[in-house]
């Protein structure tokens, strides 16, 4: 498959909201609206549109940089919805097993480089003598960090894990409720014209976020 058939696929198989909040929540630094749009395959007054929203709801910060709007994805939700996909795909002991997995795999990486810390291993990245030593030991202290900061989550949602399991499902129902008045806000609506049968099923199939969600696409037509 060609690059165009790949991004014509992405396209059909996606909204202009799916695809700018999957760029501008991957960007690694604040990114302006013309490079997202280009990303997303949008023209700039829709991504701006999307991305104001997307802010509204707290999933992007929005900074200013010598007069240039910027996007970043906020990591507070980052790392909530870290927390909640955890919940979501494992029970308590389940976390514990992730936990030790990712332990022994920061173990492995200290006995095999005799190094305590990422930071470590990039100073001696610094001084090994061939680039792809050098290649091979940033790319690990990168894994090691993501790793420290995935257990970092694992461990706030084993220790809190009766308080976050309740308060998520509390939370998911008042984003929605917010959400709707968001959208209420940029266009009067009628009432969701869904059968309480429906809406019992959707809800057990996606829960109240992924159903929030569609029903932002539903009503804002992305």
């Amino acid at each position: 498959m060609t690059d165009s058939a790949g991004v014509e696929a992405w396209k059909e198989q996606t909204t202009a909201f799916d695809r700018i909040q999957s760029v501008a929540s991957a960007v690694s630094q604040p990114q302006p609206v013309s490079h997202i749009a280009a990303e997303a395959h949008v023209a700039e007054n829709t991504a701006r549109d999307h991305l104001t929203r997307l802010v509204e709801l707290n999933v992007l910060l929005r900074t200013n940089q010598d007069g240039t709007v910027l996007y970043a994805p906020d990591p507070l939700h980052t790392r909530m919805q870290m927390l909640r996909d955890l919940l979501d795909e494992h029970d308590r002991d389940g976390l514990v097993q992730l936990k030790t997995s990712l332990q022994s795999q920061i173990e492995d990486w200290q006995e095999q480089y005799n190094t305590e810390s990422p930071s470590e291993l990039r100073n001696r990245a610094a001084e090994t003598k061939t680039a792809t030593q050098t290649r091979e030991m940033r790319n690990i202290a990168s894994d090691w960090e993501l790793i420290l900061y995935r257990l970092s989550i694992v461990e706030d949602a084993i220790e809190n894990y009766n308080t976050y399991s309740k308060d998520f499902q509390l939370s998911a129902w008042l984003w929605l409720d917010r959400l709707i008045h968001l959208i209420q806000q940029q266009r009067p609506i009628a009432p969701f014209a869904v059968s309480n049968k429906n809406l019992t099923d959707i809800q057990s199939l996606q829960g109240p976020v992924g159903f929030g969600l569609a029903i932002l696409q539903k009503w804002l037509q992305i």
